[in-house]
């Protein structure tokens, strides 16, 4: 029995990762990604202070969340920022004793990689996911009070001013943003997350 036909193949563009390699930046982003130190240091963006050298490289690892053969278009048509090499990593696990910046730095991750997606005209479209689906971003602490705490409401605070203010909505325990991205942050006592 020939199954072949029972499944066609789907060929309609909002369920097709868009075709990064031969499209235009300009297909592809609605702004223009401003380098890492812009987005931390400037009014427009964070305006947070410098992040030391360990924290910067926690940084960068996580930003690089486009897929790889983009960054040297990006480095051509946008800024040489993004020719820098950086490994590509898939998961960060920070553990540095107390007092060594975590939620400052992961703070920074997030809202990074929030930055990132919403530089791009459709995240969802470019990952190859449904336009209607959301993309989460999960901060675990070891409580909730170090959850809530030092790490989300100083983010609240952030998004509520600059570039962010008018596409967040913070939520008790997240913070919504256009283009269906929402953090979230989380504790290790929580079941089920």
């Amino acid at each position: 029995m020939d199954l072949s036909g029972l499944f066609p193949e789907d060929t309609s563009p909002e369920l097709n990762p868009v075709d990064y390699r031969s499209s235009s930046l300009s297909d592809l982003f609605s702004e223009e990604p401003v380098p890492l130190p812009v987005f931390i240091r400037d009014k427009k963006y964070l305006n947070y202070p410098q992040p030391s050298a360990i924290q910067y490289d926690l940084i960068q690892h996580a930003e690089r969340i486009y897929l790889p053969d983009l960054y040297p278009r990006m480095a051509e048509e946008f800024h040489p920022y993004w020719a820098q090499p950086v490994r590509m990593v898939n998961f960060l696990n920070v553990e540095w004793g107390k007092g060594g910046g975590k939620d400052f730095s992961v703070r920074i991750c997030q809202l990074r990689v929030v930055y990132l997606l919403q530089c791009l005209k459709s995240p969802q479209r470019y990952f190859g996911m449904p336009e209607e689906d959301w993309i989460h971003l999960l901060n675990i602490a070891i409580n909730t009070e170090q959850a809530e705490g030092p790490f989300f409401r100083p983010m609240v605070q952030t998004v509520k001013r600059g570039w962010f203010a008018d596409k967040a909505d913070p939520t008790q325990r997240s913070i919504k943003f256009d283009k269906n991205i929402e953090p979230i942050s989380g504790n290790s006592e929580t079941e089920g997350q």
